[in-house]
């Protein structure tokens, strides 16, 4: 009998490379959920998580993989159609919604891993 090994990444919104996060809401208007935080994750730390958790014939477990800093999605997704050359989507401003922030600490802590790129705002 052949046994699977198998880890599950649930991986944050992804971005980097040709993953042009600006596109995804440029020119959009009045959108809800602008104060919440962001779980994304760049996808050069994927590429290495993933890598890393070959290498080291790592299996059996659930990983939630998100960079460490969580900016607001007005924030990222602004700052990303600006710099990317797309027209900035437009939030509501007064707009509450429920949100989770998810923790990396498993990932980390697993491989000891410290992210490449920790921060959206500075992709």
């Amino acid at each position: 009998e052949k046994i699977l090994k198998v880890s599950i990444l649930r991986l944050g919104g992804l971005a980097g490379g040709e993953r042009k996060a600006g596109r995804f809401l440029a020119g959009k208007q009045n959108l809800r959920g602008g104060n919440i935080p962001v779980n994304m994750l760049h996808r050069d730390d994927a590429v290495e998580i993933i890598t890393q958790l070959i290498d080291k014939d790592h299996w059996g477990e659930t990983f939630n993989i998100c960079a460490d800093a969580h900016p607001s999605k007005k924030e990222f997704y602004t700052t990303q159609a600006i710099q990317q050359g797309f027209e900035p989507p437009s939030f509501l401003e007064k707009d509450e919604a429920n949100f989770k922030i998810i923790s990396n600490a498993k990932i980390k802590e697993t491989l000891n891993y410290r992210f490449l790129l920790p921060d959206p705002m500075l992709w």
